[in-house]
């Protein structure tokens, strides 16, 4: 239950996000990313863009990305609102989970603003004989605002997964946004032709491009928050 109400809270401040989200830039889409690794660890990455549609948004936007001390606090918050999320999860499976670090980016491309939230989430999944098994804390009661998407570790394939993805192509699932994902499992194995073999550098790029990755939605609000606060018209 723990769980549950504090993946709510997210999704809660996700919905504000997006009131405020504009069209994405092409290289960069609205999604909630797990890159899983074969240890069962996991980056999280959560991406939001926003339309920075005058100068005055711009240059807010700008302010923010050199103020490392709002970046400090923000990725702080991302921090300890996971931590809250993993252990959680943690007394619901009796699996050991940590947040071992969180960081949030901010980019520009053209007038979109790009706010990427990642956590590196230790014992996301659970590590079994024959794979890896991914559900807590998706099982219970999270229904993404935005693409959610699994990238399988390299040389694994997904041998259940409910509900059935969207999309599934070379290890990469994917869930539209507004999906109901009670009782979310995924479960994958490793294919023989790669088991004990050595990783394909070219390995899909969901949240390793950042190099981050989880529901930062708490420091992306506080992002949203500034700018709406230099918006607001000089008396």
């Amino acid at each position: 239950m723990r769980a549950r109400a504090a993946l709510a809270t997210l999704s809660v401040i996700a919905l504000v996000l997006v009131g405020s989200a504009g069209p994405a830039a092409a290289s960069h889409q609205p999604s909630f990313v797990v890159d899983l690794d074969a240890s069962g660890d996991a980056t999280v990455t959560i991406t939001y863009t926003y339309d920075l549609g005058d100068d005055a948004e711009q240059a807010a936007f700008a302010e923010l990305r050199r103020n490392e001390t709002a970046t400090a606090a923000f990725e702080e918050r991302v921090h300890d609102r996971f931590e809250a999320v993993a252990n959680a999860s943690e007394n619901r499976t009796g699996r050991r989970m940590a947040i071992e670090s969180a960081a949030v980016e901010l980019t520009r491309e053209d007038g979109t603003g790009v706010v990427e939230v990642s956590v590196q989430w230790s014992g996301l999944a659970a590590t079994t004989e024959n794979g890896l098994v991914l559900d807590e804390p998706f099982a219970s009661g999270f229904e993404p605002d935005r693409a959610f998407v699994v990238v399988l570790p390299d040389g694994y394939e997904a041998t259940t997964s409910t509900p059935s993805p969207a999309e599934s192509d070379d290890g990469r699932l994917e869930w539209a946004d507004g999906t109901t994902l009670d009782d979310f499992e995924v479960v994958a194995t490793e294919t023989p032709a790669d088991a004990g073999g050595t990783a394909d550098s070219d390995a899909t790029t969901g949240a390793d491009g950042p190099g981050v990755g989880v529901v930062g939605t708490v420091a992306a609000l506080v992002a949203a928050g500034a700018l709406a606060v230099r918006r607001r018209p000089r008396a």
